[in-house]
């Protein structure tokens, strides 16, 4: 039986997660990804089978935290490379991936950089699970 529990805590203690983020929008990626277990853990019945997928969520939570602290410092390319980056971990995670064609990049890197944090998170995030549906 996977403990859920520990799987939260896992991804509670790991500080890196948010380490770009204000309290309450580091708060926020957090909840958004704790509320992603389900999900991410559909179909997984084996203990190290779900710690794998709990470290690839982390991993999209990490790189969500860097592309919204570093949205206006990066030029389009590196921004470019981590939406693809970012879609890569999202199709391990979750099964299916988003749209991370270079003209889809640049429009995403336009969109994340417009806005307040919370809204990088959010348009992170809801890009992300766009093609499966979630938010």
């Amino acid at each position: 039986m996977i403990e859920k529990k520990l799987l939260i805590e896992r991804i509670l203690e790991s500080e890196n997660l948010t380490d770009e983020l204000q309290d309450a929008d580091a708060q926020w990626l957090l909840d958004w990804g704790i509320n992603q277990l389900d999900q991410v853990l559909q179909g997984v019945s084996d203990e190290d089978e779900a710690n794998e997928r709990v470290t690839v969520l982390m991993g999209a939570l990490r790189k969500i935290n860097r592309m919204a602290g570093s949205r206006d410092s990066k030029n389009l390319d590196s921004m470019a490379a981590d939406f693809t980056a970012l879609a890569s971990l999202i199709a391990e995670a979750f099964g299916h991936a988003p749209d991370a064609s270079m003209s889809g990049s640049t429009s995403g890197v336009t969109q994340l950089r417009q806005g307040t944090t919370r809204q990088a998170l959010e348009f992170l995030t809801g890009w992300g699970l766009q093609a499966g549906g979630q938010s």
